[in-house]
């Protein structure tokens, strides 16, 4: 089984990422959405307090995976960060 996780600040481009990479290569889309949505139905939306240091964005080689890669999304469309992934990890 390949796992990939897109992680990010809100709103990025994750969700669009996946959906295209999706389209791109045999991978299935598991999105947070698809599990936040119905817990927030049922319970309700809570505001979870964050502390100001809790850091989302990794720094530069700051994670030593392989199998890791940062992209910055800022300037790309959807479809070339999906391509990079894909071509990163040769997934078909």
């Amino acid at each position: 089984m390949k796992l990939v996780i897109l992680f990010g600040a809100s709103a990025v481009g994750k969700t669009t990422v996946g959906q295209v990479l999706a389209k791109i290569t045999d991978l299935k889309l598991f999105h947070s959405h698809m599990g936040i949505e119905p817990v927030i139905e049922i319970f309700g939306r809570r505001d979870i307090p964050t502390e100001d240091k809790i850091r989302i964005v990794s720094h530069d080689k700051e994670i030593p995976f392989e199998n890791y890669i940062k992209i910055d999304n800022t300037h790309l469309q959807p479809e070339k960060v999906a391509d990079i992934i894909k071509n990163t990890f040769s997934f078909m």
